[in-house]
């Protein structure tokens, strides 16, 4: 339910593209998860998730630097490595935390199996955060770079306009 309300991987990743400063680049998921721990209650996990969102954050700008201009197939890579890093970071938290939840039972055990539990057991959702991610982040990169080309578009128009 949350995700449609705030999809943190895609706001992300369209934030280490299109932000010129590294301040504004990392500080905008810090911002996200800001606004995620108001929606819902707040939990430790959050932590681990802005590691993941901090390493998407860094993945992304270093796939980019080495093009000039915006390419959709990165893009796409970098959205999928994002949720890969993500999952890879938040569950992670979930299984040294216990759970997502404070003051629940120990939902996986503290050795390698509870954790390969813990990861295969978010295989699906990470799936479907991969089924999400993916497209909007698309969608979100193409709808901005439009609304850059219509803002250069309407200044020249404003240029060479007789007055």
């Amino acid at each position: 339910m949350h995700y449609f309300l705030l999809p943190i991987l895609p706001l992300t990743i369209v934030g280490a593209i299109f932000f010129k400063k590294r301040l504004a680049a990392y500080g905008f998921p810090i911002f996200l998860v800001l606004i995620k721990m108001l929606m819902t209650e707040v939990s430790a996990v959050y932590f681990f998730m802005g590691i993941g969102l901090f390493a998407t954050v860094f993945m992304t700008q270093k796939l980019m630097k080495e093009t000039s201009a915006i390419s959709l197939p990165r893009v796409a890579i970098a959205a999928a490595a994002g949720v890969a890093i993500y999952a890879l970071a938040s569950n992670f938290g979930v299984w040294v935390l216990g759970g997502c939840v404070a003051d629940h039972e120990r939902l996986y055990a503290l050795n390698f199996s509870g954790l390969l539990a813990c990861y295969k057991a978010a295989l699906p959702y990470a799936g479907i955060h991969f089924l999400k991610a993916v497209p909007l982040t698309l969608i979100l990169v193409q709808a901005i770079q439009w609304f850059k080309q219509l803002n250069v578009v309407l200044n020249l128009q404003r240029l060479t306009a007789r007055h």
